[in-house]
């Protein structure tokens, strides 16, 4: 499955830049309570968590890929 995602704010998507070198990293409690008001990662964590977003810690789960594509990103889930 595939979702497109288009960060509004400059620091999320620096935070998905360097999500795509390391899967796991800790960002302001603010940056992440904005980047769970995404609808794209609502749909992405409603079965089970792919995105694991708590106080301050954002990470992805092993069988999530992102990569860059023009302005936004794209999720591979396998």
């Amino acid at each position: 499955m595939k979702y497109n995602f288009n960060p509004k704010n400059k620091s999320i998507e620096r935070l998905f830049d360097n999500l795509m070198k390391y899967p796991m990293q800790t960002v302001e409690p603010k940056t992440a309570q904005s980047l769970s008001r995404y609808k794209t990662i609502r749909m992405l964590n409603r079965k089970e968590p792919k995105v694991v977003i708590r106080k301050g810690v954002v990470g992805l789960k092993p069988n999530v890929k992102l990569r860059k594509k023009g302005n936004g990103f794209v999720f591979d889930i396998f």
